[in-house]
Order: C-alpha cells, then sequence, then structure tokens
C-alpha cells in the first residue's frame, strides 16, 4: 500500500478506536495498573488499565501529575469513580 492509504487506514482506525472510547463506561473499575515508558526517539507515554476487565482505560503522552489529572477526568466522564479505586499497581508495559 502507499503511504495515504497507510495514513487514511491509520486515520479510520484512530477514529474508530476514539468513538469505542467514547462509548466506554466504568461504574465497576476499582484496580487500575498504570505504567508510563518511553523509547529512545519517542516522548514518555502513560498507560491506566482496568485490571479486572484487562482493558486500557487510558493513555497519553507525558508522565507528569497532569497525565493523572487528565486521566482523572477522563475517568470521571465514562461515569468512573475515583473514589471506588481500592488498589493501583505500577505495571510494566
Amino acid at each position: 500500500a502507499d503511504g495515504r492509504t497507510r495514513q487514511s487506514a491509520l486515520a479510520h482506525s484512530s477514529s474508530l478506536c476514539q468513538l469505542r472510547h467514547e462509548a466506554e463506561v466504568y461504574l465497576d473499575v476499582d484496580r487500575i495498573g498504570i505504567d508510563e515508558t518511553s523509547r529512545q526517539v519517542h516522548p514518555y507515554i502513560m498507560v491506566v488499565v482496568d485490571l479486572a476487565q484487562k482493558r486500557v482505560l487510558y493513555g497519553t503522552k507525558g508522565k507528569d501529575a497532569g497525565t493523572i489529572t487528565a486521566f482523572i477526568g477522563d475517568f470521571k466522564r465514562h461515569q468512573g469513580d475515583p473514589d471506588k479505586i481500592r488498589l493501583v499497581m505500577n505495571i510494566p508495559i
């Protein structure tokens, strides 16, 4: 496939992932895992997973306190209750 086709497929895939994420509901999430990682040429990313359902809840560039604040905002938008979180683990990606 040429570059335009690949780029179009990635954009479509990204749009589908965004739509799926917007539909997620986190009412029962009470155990999460968090990891921050980077590669030599890439910036840090933070990933948050639901340990019980084994699904990615959130991913973003960065590794500072702002990334946690952004996750909490997103978590609440999906009906998650930060006060219900009973276990937070640092997990390796």
